[in-house]
């Protein structure tokens, strides 16, 4: 069935009390006020109630979407912000067999909820039985929005009385909903010459959030919007690209990689080059053919190398770094071994003022495994700036420190005991707060046998949130844990946080049927980049076909080296047939040049072999004169040079 649009704000009948409201109705939509009368809105209010009703014109629902959102309501997981989108979108969907639901949740629940439902039976229409008698009921709710939104619903129901009742109690002695009443009056009659009102923005609101999740935007699924969204994000791609092509064992893919490092770019490149090819950038910067650009670019490689071991591997990149101040204290640590001059900047970044490079001198001290360093991180242990303290006590437990386990142990174990116990809840905030510092300080780093022995008492110990979090460590150390714990407690890790990210990330490591179905369930975020990117490297690991739109997108256009790094993505995590049929079937925007560029990725991961099998499946007309053929033919030869 064809996508319908929702009908436009239903007319209301003509009876007297409304004709008397269409006065007052005219001059609230000419007055700025807000339906409280409490102050006038300001331009920014104004201008996102105006991008609010044009984007109310995109939201479309479907035959999918009932369905869809009865099954969501069925599923635990869902947020309550979920679920209200879900009643919405049952009455914007037209699916009357929900009105019990609709009638139930609009009584009973979260005020979220409440609020969906509400509006999730005014969307029904006309013959709403006993939903409208609800309605009426509602309007004496004691919850002030809530009694505002049946209001709006029952005008907008369609149904005959409907409108009358709304008003008539509207305008009854003493009614709370006096004041907002004739700016819903002009909202039911015309969205678009309407002041604001909160329950008007809350109807937008839940629309458009039913339609994201359970309808279309613009006549298509929002995933898809925003899958569009990412191909033109070339960051994300670039990311995503350098982040897989890491992991590809190819012959060629280090040549690629030294391409894309000597031309300008961002950091990721220079991490992404690191993992691959330590020693030759070693090389590189020994003899001045390349240098990090910036602070930024220094960072990433210091960071790249010590997160993946290889920091002693790269003398040069270390000593160069040492005269970066932001890099100083992280570069000496890994050379005081050798020199024990470097000590001096390890205890300067130690003792400055600088918070930020305090921490990071501090996780240098601790990855360093110089335990001349224990007295300096000892100084730091009650430091009051963020994530320092913290930093210095993961760094003093990489270090051996026993002291340390015990102190990290009470705090996340304990708790409030810590502070002392006294029913403060300022002081239980404050021992969250610092347990939840100690679990990210800990996940920094390079993996190490005492941290990941340490976290491993601590799960028997820890209950909800704080053990899914130490399993997530736990996984990322190479652990098998049980991902029902990570999937049950992510809401409330706080999504697009670190540690959120971090349960995701674990989730991948060695990931069940049910953990694949949930990370492609959130797949694409809106406005959220590092949290797609964890997702999409998760996903694209694991072969999910979600991520195929963005992979032909690289493999098609872009810079050529990125391109042929995409392609050889796909080769690995999807197979060289997709590779294959693209070249066979290509989009009919590409030109004979990006056809052959194809045709060459498929040469050069695949060698001759790929050649023949691409031949065999262009058939009879693969003449010699086929761009997809002769680049994989120059392909298969410049791999033989690798």
């Amino acid at each position: 069935m064809a996508p319908f649009r929702n009908p436009s704000p239903r007319r209301i009948a003509p009876p007297a009390l409304v004709a008397a409201l269409i006065g007052a109705a005219a001059v609230a939509a000419q007055d700025p006020l807000p339906a409280s009368g409490e102050r006038a809105a300001s331009a920014e209010e104004i201008d996102e109630w105006q991008a609010a009703l044009v984007r109310d014109a995109r939201v479309g629902f479907n035959s999918r979407t009932g369905p869809a959102a009865l099954a969501a309501l069925e599923d635990p997981l869902r947020s309550p912000d979920d679920r209200a989108a879900a009643l919405m979108a049952l009455g914007a969907s037209g699916t009357f067999s929900a009105r019990p639901t609709l009638e139930l949740s609009a009584s009973e629940g979260e005020r979220v909820e409440r609020l969906g439902a509400v509006f999730g039976l005014g969307e029904l229409g006309p013959h709403l039985g006993p939903g409208q008698t609800l309605l009426v009921q509602l309007l004496k709710d004691p919850d002030k929005l809530v009694a505002g939104c049946a209001m709006l619903a029952l005008l907008r129901s369609g149904e005959p009385q409907g409108p009358e009742l709304a008003l008539d109690m509207a305008f009854g002695p003493a009614s709370p909903l006096r004041t907002m009443a004739p700016a819903l009056v002009a909202f039911a009659r015309d969205p678009a010459g309407a002041p604001s009102s909160l329950p008007a923005a809350r109807l937008l609101e839940l629309r458009f959030e039913a339609a994201k999740l359970f309808g279309t935007v613009d006549g298509q699924a929002w995933s898809v919007s925003l899958v569009v969204g990412l191909l033109a994000d070339e960051v994300f791609v670039d990311r995503l690209v350098l982040g897989a092509a890491v992991e590809v064992e190819l012959p060629g893919v280090r040549d690629h990689l030294l391409e894309i490092l000597l031309q300008p770019g961002g950091p990721q490149r220079v991490g992404a080059a690191v993992r691959v090819m330590p020693l030759e950038l070693d090389q590189l910067l020994l003899h001045g053919l390349w240098s990090p650009a910036g602070p930024e670019e220094w960072e990433a490689l210091l960071e790249a190398a010590v997160e993946s071991g290889v920091a002693r591997l790269m003398p040069t990149a270390l000593e160069h770094a040492t005269r970066i101040p932001s890099s100083a204290a992280t570069a000496a640590a890994f050379l005081v071994e050798r020199d024990g001059r470097y000590e001096e900047l390890v205890l300067a970044g130690l003792g400055s003022e600088d918070g930020q490079a305090c921490l990071r001198a501090a996780r240098a001290a601790g990855e360093s495994g110089e335990l001349r360093f224990l007295s300096g991180l000892s100084s730091l242990e009650g430091d009051p700036r963020p994530g320092v303290a913290a930093a210095a006590w993961a760094a003093r437990l990489r270090l051996g420190d026993a002291l340390a386990a015990a102190h990290l142990r009470r705090v996340l174990v304990d708790g409030p005991g810590d502070l002392g116990d006294t029913g403060d809840p300022d002081a239980a905030d404050a021992a969250d707060d610092r347990g939840g510092a100690l679990l990210d300080a800990l996940a920094h780093g390079s993996p190490a046998p005492v941290v990941t022995d340490f976290l491993a008492t601590l799960v028997d110990d820890l209950q909800g949130l704080d053990r899914a979090r130490v399993l997530a460590l736990l996984a990322l150390r190479g652990r098998l844990v049980d991902g029902a714990s990570l999937r049950e407690h992510y809401p409330a890790a706080g999504p697009g946080s670190d540690g959120a990210r971090r349960l995701l990330r674990a989730l991948a490591v060695f990931p069940s049927a049910q953990d694949l179905a949930f990370l492609a369930g959130l797949f694409p975020l809106e406005d959220d980049l590092e949290t797609n990117l964890v997702l999409a490297r998760a996903l694209l690991r694991h072969g999910h076909d979600a991520l195929v739109p963005v992979l032909k997108g690289a493999v098609w256009s872009g810079p050529l080296h990125r391109s042929l790094l995409a392609a050889a993505v796909v080769k690995e995590n999807l197979g060289m047939r997709v590779l294959q049929h693209w070249a066979v079937k290509p989009p009919a925007t590409a030109s004979v040049e990006d056809i052959r560029r194809v045709g060459f990725a498929i040469g050069e991961w695949g060698g001759i072999a790929a050649l023949e099998e691409l031949r065999a499946r262009m058939g009879a007309v693969a003449g010699a004169d086929r761009p997809a053929l002769q680049g994989a033919l120059m392909g298969a030869l410049a791999a033989r040079t690798h």
